[in-house]
């Protein structure tokens, strides 16, 4: 039992460098601002979901910081954390309702995305980020 508990934390731990969600291989994080009480939210959320699976196998980190409550956004800091954008979580923690185009290497803003988008607006913005 012990042996296949070590197989399984291998594997867990393995496992995001064999995916896209990799950070390191990143040329772009989109990053959203959410709450599941945010109207903007729910206008933007369905926006991405319907763009995602065409990016997929490509260089996009799609992540999101949660500020619902007290322990999402305890969560989303520790998230910024390891992924180097502290930053982002102090100046937009809180706010709700943001797709955050984010270039990983520098952790600049590049772009911030509301509500308003199209989806095909949508689409061409998160293309013209990536090679």
């Amino acid at each position: 039992m012990k042996y296949m508990m070590a197989f399984i934390m291998v594997v867990l731990v393995a496992l995001p460098a064999a995916t896209n969600d990799n950070p390191e291989e990143a040329e772009l994080i989109a990053l959203r601002m959410y709450a599941d009480w945010c109207g903007k939210c729910k206008a933007l959320d369905p926006k991405v979901d319907e763009v995602k699976p065409e990016f997929k196998g490509k260089p996009i980190l799609f992540a999101v910081f949660d500020q619902t409550d007290e322990f999402a956004q305890e969560q989303s800091v520790l998230h910024a954390r390891l992924l180097g954008l502290d930053h982002v979580q102090k100046e937009f923690g809180g706010q709700t309702g943001l797709l955050l185009l984010i270039d990983p290497e520098s952790g600049k803003i590049k772009e911030r995305i509301t509500h308003q988008i199209s989806v095909d607006e949508l689409c061409k913005k998160l293309t013209g980020y990536i090679n």
